[in-house]
């Protein structure tokens, strides 16, 4: 039963990987060769209007002979332009007859993308049904996650959610923002909470008449989703060098391989990733990308709310210097970035140095006074062994406490097993 349970999971993953990703594929590397003609276009319109507007009818413009080589050109007579129709064919227009012929063109590119879009979904789809499938197929009691397993119980601190049978809390595995880990994250209302856990040596839980062997305590508490979303945005937009990077769609971007926890914060993400992204709506649907200059805004914009905050929670912090206080706030945010690019760029924007000023705090903390040296530490020893010497005689002069009416805990069963007889 079990070779033929693993030779149809062979299957299905065998049509995954050589079916269903290589069209995935395919279809965005299509779409986004629409996209490429529809900038074209775009710019062409912007040129044109720019022309219009300015009443310009000469001009004198470089050209790009190949391999970096440009040359000056003169236009005696810019009303006339003549634009690629495809095939080769380039046909001759004045402004208003170029604006009417982009207008059509922006419409059908618009109804190829909106074709690639739906398509690209419905192979999304079939992925993702095919995927837990196999999870249902092969999901053993042993290798389930512990939110999973219906029979063990843990004790969880959280927000309550909603009434509303729409919005109920769900537990999402999501990868850490700065280490890439299998993180556990909790959402609940549209809220996004991060898990901890606190466990002594040796505890339990009495739930009820049950008793829960697992005596670690989980808490929630909130973190701002776009830390969580700022990796997968910042590898979706596929940036080399000086390109800004392409716009992605939502769905596209939520889409990571392993953790399908991310699709469940599609609406999260619409709401928050504006405020570092640049959006581009094309009819219904939205389009980001991620923008570096407001990313590094909302990176300051933390890291003054949280100075402010250090200074109302510990009064030690308002006799330290600012600048160990802003170091203090970057090394906590620090926690939800990874080093390469932002917190680098968040550091020379601050002008902050977080190995130095680590090194720094660590001298001040181990460097000790002159007054410690060795001849007070050997005076300190000295006085240290004096007092054991001295608790050492009064243990031994202490009188051993009489025991007044205890039982033998032997003696209370075996009255209790005569009863019962």
């Amino acid at each position: 039963m079990d070779t033929i349970k693993h030779e149809k999971v062979r299957r299905f993953e065998e049509f995954v990987d050589r079916r269903l990703k290589p069209d995935l594929v395919h279809a965005i590397a299509e779409r986004d060769k629409v996209f490429e003609q529809q900038k074209i276009f775009s710019d062409l319109r912007s040129n044109i209007e720019n022309l219009e507007k300015n009443s310009v009818t000469n001009m004198r413009t470089l050209v790009n002979l190949g391999s970096e080589v440009y040359m000056q050109a003169d236009v005696p007579d810019t009303t006339h332009i003549f634009v690629d129709v495809g095939l080769g064919f380039h046909v001759e227009f004045t402004w208003s007859e170029a604006l009417k012929y982009i207008s059509a063109r922006e419409e059908k590119l618009a109804r190829q993308i909106e074709e690639y879009t739906r398509l690209i979904a419905s192979i999304k789809a079939q992925i993702k049904m095919v995927h837990e499938g196999i999870r249902y197929t092969c999901v053993r009691k042993g290798s389930m996650a512990w939110w999973e397993g219906i029979n063990e119980a843990r004790v969880l601190i959280a927000p309550e959610p909603s009434k509303d049978g729409n919005k109920v809390g769900q537990l999402l595995s999501l990868q850490h923002p700065k280490s890439g880990n299998a993180t556990c994250y909790i959402c609940v209302d549209g809220s996004l909470q991060e898990l901890h856990w606190f466990k002594q040596s040796y505890g339990s839980w009495f739930l009820g008449d049950y008793v829960c062997e697992d005596g670690r305590l989980y808490t929630a508490t909130p973190v701002d989703p776009v830390f969580v979303l700022l990796p997968i945005f910042e590898e979706a937009r596929m940036k080399k060098k000086d390109d800004l990077g392409k716009f992605r769609q939502l769905d596209e971007i939520t889409y990571v391989v392993g953790y399908p926890g991310y699709q469940n914060l599609s609406s999260v993400a619409e709401n928050c990733m504006q405020v570092v992204c640049d959006v581009k709506d094309i009819g219904k649907t939205k389009f980001y990308r991620l923008n570096d200059e407001k990313v590094l805004k909302w990176l300051c914009f933390k890291v003054i709310q949280l100075k402010k905050t250090l200074l109302t929670l510990d009064k030690n912090y308002a006799a330290r210097d600012t600048k160990e206080i802003l170091t203090d706030a970057v090394s906590i945010i620090g926690e939800y970035l990874r080093d390469e690019p932002w917190l680098k760029l968040l550091c020379n924007k601050l002008s902050i140095d977080l190995q130095d000023d680590t090194k720094a705090s660590n001298s001040e903390l181990h460097s000790s006074p002159t007054e410690n040296g060795f001849e007070s530490f050997n005076h300190e020893q000295g006085k240290s062994e004096d007092g054991e010497k001295t608790t050492k005689s009064k243990r031994q002069t202490k009188k051993a406490k009489v025991e007044t009416n205890s039982l033998n805990i032997k003696d209370m069963f075996s009255r209790a097993t005569r009863r019962g007889r």
